[in-house]
């Protein structure tokens, strides 16, 4: 019953994140990482020796301590691409133009109020 739950949970997510994509509400690395949980959701429901099998490889005696590392290991790969992206829009936000008046403004700084001699 388990087995069939977590297959569903990962079927949903599948075809939510696809959905999310076709709309262009989530690109490109987000979607990437997200569909690889769900795929391994799936495969790892309707196969859960896999898990058993790598622990005994890796020499892990408790095969969810496997699935525990290999998850967290997923979370921090998928902080560091919103971090490399977080970084990438702040310098683009920091990146001088020139405004309609000729002057060199930047994005994101407030405008300075001109003196009017008060």
């Amino acid at each position: 019953m388990t087995n069939i739950t977590i297959l569903i949970i990962g079927a949903l997510l599948s075809i939510s994140i696809l959905y999310l994509v076709r709309k262009g509400k989530m690109h490109g690395p987000y979607a990437t990482w997200w569909l690889l949980v769900a795929v391994c959701a799936i495969v790892l429901s309707i196969f859960p020796k896999i898990i058993d099998w790598a622990a005994a490889q890796v020499g892990i005696t408790y095969p969810p301590t496997l699935l525990f590392v290999l998850s967290v290991s997923l979370i921090l790969g998928f902080f560091v691409c919103v971090r490399k992206h977080a970084l990438r829009a702040k310098s683009f936000l920091q990146f001088p133009l020139v405004d309609w008046n000729g002057r060199i403004s930047t994005i994101g700084k407030t405008p300075r109020r001109p003196f009017l001699g008060f």
